[in-house]
């Protein structure tokens, strides 16, 4: 049986692609975080762990999708500064797919 031929290119520019979302929602992270009142360097850090984190849950959701490279990166960017609500929609949606109904394990 054949195996397909592992394109280093490709793996690259995906790579490349995946980077360059991951700094775009830590940049929308940030500027969330020296946007508000009460910057303070362990927000600016909780913002950057939070952004970057859903910024890649989005970035592998939208991967294969048929949209643009330019519409992928944007929606990963603004989900970076939407970071912690897009995590509580994250978790609502498990949360009813497992019908916890927001209540806590006994």
């Amino acid at each position: 049986m054949d195996q397909p031929q592992f394109d280093i290119a490709a793996a690259m520019a995906q790579g490349r692609s995946f980077l360059a979302a991951a700094a775009l929602a830590v940049l929308g992270g940030v500027v969330r975080a020296l946007r508000s009142s009460h910057c303070t360097g362990k927000q600016l850090v909780v913002e950057f762990l939070t952004s970057l984190f859903s910024g890649i849950i989005v970035w592998l959701i939208l991967h294969d999708t048929p949209i643009g490279e330019y519409y992928r990166a944007g929606v990963v960017g603004v989900c970076g500064y939407v970071a912690p609500k897009i995590l509580d929609y994250f978790s609502a949606k498990a949360c009813n797919y497992m019908a916890l109904d927001g209540e806590k394990p006994k």
